[in-house]
């Protein structure tokens, strides 16, 4: 869906099956190479104005590392792609990401290129 954006408030309208749904969102940071991170909060406002706290990470942190390395070691394991698969399962846009963490997965490792700004997969030799 569209996005909107008002006094630094990111807003979506979704349609739900059945109440359910689930929205993902890529933040991008502009590259440089300090450490940073943002604060980031949602709620969800139902037809009947009820709101709702959006549960998920409160804090993203930038750093030369992917999302999908959760131990940052630069390589992506079995463990970390199947939570990306599970997280990613449903949500036809995502599947580019899907594909990238794919391939970063089948390589022995990665890097973060500040030339290029983005992740470059090691060969076998490191």
């Amino acid at each position: 869906p569209r996005a909107g954006v008002t006094n630094g408030r990111i807003q979506w309208i979704i349609h739900t099956e059945e109440g359910r749904g689930k929205v993902a969102y890529l933040a991008r940071f502009t590259p440089t190479r300090e450490v940073r991170q943002e604060r980031v909060k949602g709620m969800i406002l139902d037809r009947g104005g009820r709101q709702t706290e959006v549960g998920g990470d409160e804090i993203l942190r930038s750093a030369p590392f992917h999302w999908a390395d959760r131990d940052k070691n630069g390589v992506i394991d079995d463990l970390e792609i199947l939570e990306v698969y599970d997280l990613l399962e449903d949500i036809p846009i995502m599947q580019g990401l899907k594909a990238e963490v794919e391939e970063i997965w089948a390589a022995p490792g990665y890097r973060w290129s500040p030339e290029s700004v983005s992740y470059m997969t090691l060969d076998s030799g490191g």
